[in-house]
């Protein structure tokens, strides 16, 4: 295997879209697409067919309440000369789809959407470290239903503004990188109707921290390896008439979530490389909602890369995502559920 195309590879490990879990996480670009060597362009679709089923306290079937999702996401990169580059990211950070179609809580609904743009920078401070961040625009919108107290919430699409910003250490003309990237709180000033009434209210979105590395363990292997914490218990989904009316709120977050993953990228041929990877987040304890009723998880994935020439490379992978068993006393039981993830990315050195 050439050492150009090794190290392409391990740069491209962890840019493999996962979904990353926590509260209602999609699929995100992260940050690698800043780190591709020269000019660089990337689009990614995913498909995400969760499987969640309850029963009853009579021990009836919901049915599967998640519908499937798609999700594109993508990114440009250029260097403006040996220390600076820019990069446009692009992506779909919050995702939620669940419907009620049996059962007690028939009709109940609650959709979530967003996109996030982000205009990173990174400046190279020696040949080893390097800072880069810059400011994300971020638009959110959702929707819920709840036809047995008569409610319904539709909001506008509101967008508001953060900052993304992170350290990296890198060994020159070798696959070892680290970088610690941190994600700030976004608050938006949401407009929507509640049973028909108008209303505002505030929406956050969380903060993160994220470690990442990967390093060379032979000359055909990397490790590579994660961990983010996720601030959700400062999370609250509570549009204003219905907490007056019913003292409730669509969506409580009681704990933070902290995911980790590790795995391995092995070398086929120069031009053919697969990634293994396993990723767990701990049960949140008691921290139920009928919109989202899991309680932690754990993936295993596989990714294939592989260089057609003229600086085009794709990446197909899937995953399988196992959750946490969760019961609550008015819903039920909901065990044994699941996650497919599917995705095709292609990227374009230019």
């Amino acid at each position: 295997m050439n050492k150009s195309a090794f190290i392409a590879a391990a740069v491209v490990i962890l840019c493999t879209q996962k979904v990353t879990a926590g509260g209602f996480d999609g699929p995100s670009v992260g940050i690698s697409p800043i780190f591709e060597p020269g000019r660089y362009v990337e689009m990614t679709y995913s498909r995400i067919n969760p499987k969640i089923r309850g029963t009853d306290n009579q021990g009836r079937n919901y049915g599967n309440i998640t519908p499937s999702l798609d999700n594109v996401n993508g990114a440009i990169k250029f260097d403006v000369n040996d220390t600076l580059a820019v990069a446009l990211l692009s992506d779909e950070p919050y995702q939620r789809d669940t419907v009620y179609r049996s059962g007690a809580p028939r009709g109940l609904t609650g959709v979530f959407k967003s996109r996030a743009w982000t205009l990173a920078g990174k400046y190279k401070l020696n040949p080893y470290f390097s800072v880069y961040g810059g400011p994300v625009y971020q638009t959110l919108d959702f929707s819920s239903d709840a036809p047995k107290i008569g409610y319904s919430v539709r909001t506008n699409a509101e967008s508001a503004y953060g900052f993304m910003a992170g350290l990296a250490y890198e060994i020159p003309q070798s696959p070892t990188r680290v970088t610690f990237t941190y994600r700030s709180q976004i608050d938006h000033h949401m407009k929507a109707r509640e049973f028909g009434e108008r209303s505002t209210f505030e929406q956050k979105t969380p903060q993160s921290l994220t470690l990442e590395a990967q390093a060379p363990v032979s000359k055909n292997i990397v490790l590579f390896g994660s961990m983010k914490w996720t601030e959700w218990s400062a999370v609250e989904i509570t549009p204003p008439i219905l907490k007056s009316r019913t003292g409730s709120s669509l969506r409580n977050y009681k704990k933070n979530t902290f995911r980790t993953t590790l795995g391995a990228s092995y070398g086929l041929t120069p031009d053919a490389f697969l990634s293994v990877w396993a990723s767990h987040e701990p049960d949140k304890e008691p921290d139920f909602s009928s919109i989202a009723p899991t309680d932690g998880s754990t993936d295993i994935g596989v990714g294939l890369t592989y260089n057609l020439g003229g600086g085009i490379k794709i990446r197909p992978s899937v995953s399988y995502r196992r959750y946490g068993d969760i019961s609550d006393p008015v819903y039920g039981d909901y065990k044994d559920n699941f996650l497919t993830f599917y995705s095709l990315k292609v990227g374009y050195d230019f």
